[in-house]
């Protein structure tokens, strides 16, 4: 079996120096040496390398030199699965935007990353990588996924576009638990005997169109100076906004002016709170289930 192994930098690929964690073009190569090590060459890397960054640094360009790639290689039917290297900061970002361009694709795309350099004892790094393979030869279910472990044990396959944002202080990957009947998300899965087509080209702009506000007390809702096309709102968990805010209407009122759409995610299924009523008073659409991390990238990515 070959599988194509994209490097984009990371933790995975870089190494301490000076007491600062940097891209280290050797790294990437310990993955692979290590594997075959430890299971021999049966399982065929072909490795590029489209960009290498730390991925804090990710932006639309970097998105879609990501998508290319790998599109690029779903396009060779010699490999069995994909698995690109990638940073843990913006691992989710990466892992929606691949589930939204390319998820319904016949073959596995994996996404795998390190909570520290791969010399550390305490990578996990290795078992991530352990994980995205033996699945690709296992599974071999089409998707898009990222391979990793939380504390000891095996590496966990979690589907790429549920995927939330760390908890602070911390390096567990959580997926969204109930995504919900309304659930856009389950949308990236490819069904059975489904024809998928890989005409459609993702070009993302380097900075986004879209601005994310997230809710907490006091918020002012300034109005932005830069030109935006689309507002998401991330609500409390409840799904509510401060609705009794003059701030928040006055926004929705300029938002609208301008011709921003305007949006929200997270608001659950059933009864809602009173205050959720004013949403289509404001111009702000429901979004259907998913994180706020996968409605961002469907937003960016849409034409």
């Amino acid at each position: 079996m070959k599988i194509l192994v994209l490097f984009t930098g990371g933790t995975i690929g870089s190494s301490v120096s000076e007491n600062y964690i940097a891209p280290d073009q050797n790294a990437k190569y310990k993955l692979i040496k290590f594997y075959q090590e430890k299971f021999g060459k049966k399982v065929e890397f072909v490795c590029r390398e489209p960009y290498t960054i730390l991925s804090e640094n990710l932006d639309g360009e970097y998105i879609s030199k990501l998508i290319r790639s790998v599109k690029e290689g779903l396009l060779d039917d010699e490999f069995g699965g994909i698995i690109v290297t990638h940073g843990t900061d913006t691992l989710q970002y990466s892992a929606a935007a691949l589930s939204i361009a390319l998820g319904k694709t016949g073959i596995p795309i994996i996404l795998v990353s390190a909570n520290y350099p791969l010399e550390d004892e305490r990578s996990n790094g290795f078992n991530n990588f352990i994980g995205a393979v033996q699945y690709i030869e296992r599974v071999k279910k089409g998707g898009v996924y990222v391979s990793y472990q939380n504390g000891g044990g095996f590496a966990n396959i979690f589907d790429g576009a549920t995927l939330l944002k760390y908890d602070i202080y911390s390096d567990e990957i959580r997926p969204l638990g109930n995504r919900g009947k309304n659930s856009d998300c389950g949308l990236t899965q490819r069904k059975d005997n489904e024809i998928v087509t890989l005409d459609r080209e993702v070009k993302l702009k380097k900075y986004s169109p879209v601005k994310m506000i997230v809710t907490y007390p006091g918020i002012t809702f300034d109005i932005p100076e830069m030109e935006i096309e689309k507002i998401l709102f991330v609500p409390y968990h409840s799904g509510t906004l401060p609705t009794d805010n003059e701030n928040l209407k006055n926004f929705c009122i300029k938002m609208q002016n301008r011709g921003v759409k305007m949006y929200i995610c997270g608001v659950p299924e059933g009864p809602q709170y009173e205050t959720t009523k004013l949403y289509d008073e404001l111009g702000i659409e429901v979004l259907g289930s998913g994180t706020d991390i996968y409605w961002y990238m469907k937003l960016w990515m849409e034409e």
